[in-house]
């Protein structure tokens, strides 16, 4: 995560912070105000542009911190016994039951989602823009990455009918929401 959008989106939580971490406002309207103002902030950019694993874990965790705070206790920590001969660093709470409680749709989830929606545009516009040239080019380099790939992995569907299914908006948005709730099971499990 670069150092201008970590500025501008711990500026954005800790404007909304009184609002965002007061219990008495309802949790899931706190958790609207989070999607609508940091979410967006920490998730721009990535429907054009796939994060990496290692850009992926660090979205995550500061996402996963931003719902911590927004639950009673969500930074305390497990005591350790006084006995023992190491320290217990761990939190009460674990990510799977931060995203439980908060009933929060993983950011993973998120981003993958936005991704595709804006792969599914790219290859539904005209012949004639350069998104959709670039993207349905001829490789000329020895080690090309084809997109295509990732594209039907994050659909579990094979190349080519990820490049057929793309051309139908209702089908392929579809298929994205199969394959997010899907996702979605699959983490909170």
């Amino acid at each position: 995560m670069d150092v201008l959008r970590n500025k501008e989106l711990r500026g954005k939580y800790n404007e909304l912070r009184r609002e965002l971490t007061d219990c008495r406002i309802n949790l899931r309207t706190r958790r609207k105000f989070l999607y609508a103002s940091v979410r967006s902030r920490l998730s721009y950019g990535t429907e054009a542009c796939l994060p990496n694993e290692h850009q992926m874990n660090k979205l995550e965790s500061c996402w996963t911190g931003f719902l911590r705070g927004m639950i009673r206790g969500g930074w305390n920590r497990k005591k350790t016994p006084e006995d023992a001969d190491e320290h217990n660093f761990s939190f009460v709470y674990t990510n799977e039951d931060v995203m439980r409680i908060t009933k929060a749709i993983p950011l993973r989830n998120y981003i993958h989602s936005q991704y595709l929606k804006y792969i599914g545009h790219v290859c539904r516009s005209s012949n004639n823009t350069i998104a959709k040239k670039i993207f349905f080019s001829t490789p000329t380099r020895a080690y090309y990455r084809n997109p295509w790939l990732k594209i039907s992995n994050l659909l579990g569907v094979s190349e080519d009918q990820a490049k057929r299914l793309t051309q139908s908006k209702d089908e392929f948005a579809g298929l994205i929401w199969k394959q997010v709730t899907r996702l979605h099971d699959d983490h909170a499990h």
